[in-house]
């Protein structure tokens, strides 16, 4: 039987595998969680834990070309992007998704969207 490919599949807690991302070597290795079985255009959609979204947050805000922030508060992470700021329904930006794995709040950043890929520890390809 063929596993189901959709969000209800992807966000199960016991589909889920920890890992490691990356996207072209630019965040070093990411802790993170994913569903091997759920890809988007063949690419890994992790979710990722506070410490793995502040070093996304550190690179992607030093981006000049592309004008992008993250901001986290008490209702979780906003991610914000200049090309879409008069989209947004609040001036934060999109809220990105959430989802508990072990008791950690993991961080839906660029899940379905960015090209991460599934990195050993050391960042070689996995």
């Amino acid at each position: 039987m063929a596993t189901p490919d959709n969000e209800w599949w992807a966000r199960r807690s016991h589909a889920l595998k920890a890992g490691y991302f990356d996207i072209d070597g630019q965040f070093g290795p990411l802790r993170g969680v994913h569903n091997p079985l759920h890809r988007w255009n063949g690419f890994a959609t992790p979710y990722f834990p506070i410490d793995s979204v502040l070093r996304v947050k550190e690179v992607v805000e030093q981006e000049q070309d592309y004008p992008q922030k993250f901001t986290i508060d008490d209702d979780g992470v906003w991610y914000w992007v200049e090309d879409y700021a008069d989209e947004y329904d609040d001036p934060r930006g999109r809220l990105e998704a959430s989802i508990e794995f072990d008791g950690v709040t993991m961080y839906d950043i660029g899940n379905g969207g960015w090209c991460w890929d599934e990195v050993t520890e050391t960042g070689g390809y996995v």
